[in-house]
């Protein structure tokens, strides 16, 4: 199995962190704009992984309401069978909410946010300006519960 990606550091060069390994904190505490960044780049490649191990079956779309296993279809078989227990409407908005999270607009969401955290390592020793820096942090907001989220002391 091949060694997965090593991440970009702040200021774009290779850091040699690999996605999952604990980060170094600055002396100071504070999680810098670099850190925030390599954290953000290491769950974009999770999501990643993720997505391309369900976009095997080509595009998603849902079966034919009433059909006996109704749900999400790829390659003409059905592979997420949705049945809530909350009835036929239901089943449907939750067939549309996973169809609007399928692996190929997920990979597009991922590349967008590839973009944005290219533009962001362009700024000089990873520092940010207070508010752009507060942008970078409701990006990693989600990610709240990870063990390697660079929690401000």
């Amino acid at each position: 199995m091949a060694e997965p990606p090593r991440l970009a550091g702040p200021d774009g060069v290779n850091d040699g962190t690999l996605p999952g390994e604990r980060l170094e904190r600055p002396a100071d505490g504070h999680a810098r704009a670099g850190l925030w960044i390599t954290f953000l780049r290491a769950r974009v490649e999770e999501e990643r992984r993720g997505a391309l191990a369900a976009s095997g079956d080509g595009w998603w779309e849902p079966s034919d309401p009433g059909t006996a296993r109704y749900g999400v279809m790829a390659a003409g078989r059905v592979i997420a069978p949705v049945l809530t227990g909350r009835g036929p409407a239901a089943d449907e908005e939750v067939t549309f909410h996973v169809l609007r999270n399928q692996p190929g607009r997920t990979l597009d969401d991922l590349d967008a946010k590839d973009d944005l955290l290219d533009l962001l390592d362009q700024f000089p020793d990873g520092l940010l300006a207070a508010r752009l820096l507060d942008v970078v942090k409701k990006f990693a907001a989600p990610f709240h519960d990870h063990p390697d989220y660079p929690e401000e002391p």
